[in-house]
């Protein structure tokens, strides 16, 4: 039986990291001593890969199809959701901040689920 050829993948988080961090050293670079500069490139670079950090732009959001955000960042049914609990949070009752942000989300999920079955 042939197996079919596997084409490695390439670690498109590990480029991501290489070039955030390769333009936040270049704006740091005068900050931090010569002596140091390596241990904190790799150090950034550490802390960039393991975090996942990537930063998608309008011209990405415009291609995969998903709505434009505002000058502050959000969407607009991210801001719908975000004023149903503004609207919502008066009427709570006095409690804990966890049950306070389980009837947020609750809330939030009635905006985005018309139907109104939050599960």
């Amino acid at each position: 039986m042939v197996k079919a050829m596997e084409i490695p993948r390439q670690d498109f988080r590990r480029a991501r990291a290489m070039q955030f961090c390769a333009a936040i050293s270049d704006v740091l670079r005068e900050f931090i001593p010569h002596e140091s500069q390596c241990d904190a490139h790799y150090a950034l670079l550490k802390m960039l890969y393991d975090s996942g950090v990537d930063v998608v732009t309008d011209a990405d959001r415009a291609q995969a199809g998903l709505p434009p955000r505002d000058n502050l960042g959000w969407t607009a049914d991210e801001l719908r959701i975000i004023e149903a609990i503004k609207l919502e949070a008066p009427n709570w009752p006095p409690q804990t901040a966890t049950v306070g942000i389980k009837r947020g989300v609750e809330a939030a999920a009635k905006v985005v689920n018309k139907s109104g079955d939050v599960k």
